[in-house]
């Protein structure tokens, strides 16, 4: 996403949208004075409650003059960010940071923070109350949109057990699951299979599974998938 200077700056020109945030960056000693850590909480939220999005720290975004951060200040600017994601949004909101240089309008390398907000499987609350992004501003959600975004994120956390090979996975183990595609929360799923980090499952160990619960389940896997 934007990851050449090349690309971003190309970006930049066209200005904000949904998928870009532009903020300038004042200090005041080595404190960030702006943007405030409040308005700032609600933009982070606002993208990651609706899209994919990037938000470019050193640049106007009225003119889009690349004004640049201090290098010897980077590191502030990403631990208020940091700070600002952790402690002011709830749940905490997750961010890539990266710091880039660009040409000012005198062809001046200047140093930015970019960050990249990915989508969110959560609904996120900021300072302000639940935003999303609306082209390029974030607006405040009514209480209708808020409660379909939460129902959408919801499931979008469920667990689907649904019917696939017929017998044995490819690993040879056997297939368990349910026929319905009944969707399961993580805490209900307290069967004795369990989600691995790497979204695999853990198995019982050979033979454990008696011949009564395999002819019931037979012809199943588990397979944990993102509903949308």
């Amino acid at each position: 996403m934007l990851d050449t200077p090349e690309e971003l700056l190309a970006k930049i020109r066209l200005g904000e949208d949904t998928s870009l945030e532009l903020k300038s960056v004042q200090f005041r000693g080595d404190r960030v004075s702006a943007p405030k850590r409040e308005a700032l909480a609600d933009e982070i939220a606002a993208i990651a409650n609706t899209h994919d999005g990037a938000l470019v720290l050193g640049v106007d975004d009225k003119s889009r003059e690349i004004l640049g951060v201090p290098v010897e200040r980077l590191e502030a600017l990403e631990r208020y960010v940091f700070e600002i994601c952790s402690d002011s949004i709830r749940p905490s909101v997750q961010f890539r940071s990266f710091r880039m240089e660009l040409p000012d309008g005198t062809g001046r390398s200047r140093a930015v923070l970019r960050l990249e907000i990915p989508r969110s499987l959560f609904v996120h609350e900021s300072p302000g109350g639940y935003y999303q992004q609306q082209g390029s501003s974030a607006r405040k959600m009514s209480p209708e949109v808020l409660a379909r975004l939460f129902q959408q994120r919801s499931q979008a956390r469920l667990i689907r057990f649904d019917s696939c090979c017929g017998g044995l996975c490819r690993s040879g183990r056997p297939c368990v699951g349910e026929s319905s595609g009944r969707l399961f929360r993580l805490s209900e799923w307290n069967s004795g299979w369990r989600p691995e980090s790497s979204g695999a499952a853990t198995w019982p160990a050979a033979g454990s599974v008696s011949p009564a619960s395999r002819s019931s389940t037979q012809g199943f896997c588990v397979r944990v998938q993102h509903l949308r």
